[in-house]
């Protein structure tokens, strides 16, 4: 019930003329191939492959904090990439950054699906095909298929 009520509220404020890049944050921590993975490489993949998506050359990124993370948590990473618009929003709900936003990525968690639901371009940050993540849905896209 609250997926639908969530939908209905996103789709009646949708905003037609954003240009934002949602980022749904979550913690990361997993090895592939001997190599360390976390929060920080998926952000830095997602960089490496953002000219690929449909966004035009005044894009922003907004990063939605997890629950479990700190305010502060991407401030060194954000600064490292002065060249990219993005800011941090542990204020707003989901749905309100939704409706203003054009493109939501994410790696693997649940805010997906509602975004899913509302009829979004949803992309999963998960570059490693042998890396299975727990949203099963033939709507969802992957950076790593640009």
């Amino acid at each position: 019930y609250y997926i639908i009520n969530e939908v209905q509220k996103i789709k009646k404020n949708i905003i037609k003329t954003n240009n934002t890049l949602l980022y749904l944050c979550e913690p990361i921590k997993f090895k592939n191939n001997g190599i360390n993975i976390n929060e920080f490489y998926i952000l830095n993949y997602l960089l490496k492959k953002i000219n690929k998506l449909n966004l035009n050359k005044n894009y922003k990124i907004i990063l939605k904090l997890h629950p479990k993370e700190k305010i502060n948590k991407y401030k060194n990473w954000i600064n490292k990439n002065k060249n990219f618009n993005i800011s941090v929003d542990h204020i707003s709900k989901i749905g309100d950054l939704l409706s203003k936003s054009k493109i939501v990525v994410g790696f693997q968690t649940s805010a997906m699906n509602l975004a899913l639901e509302s009829g979004f371009e949803v992309y999963s940050s998960n570059p490693f095909i042998s890396k299975k993540i727990i949203i099963d849905d033939n709507r969802l896209l992957y950076i790593r298929d640009l």
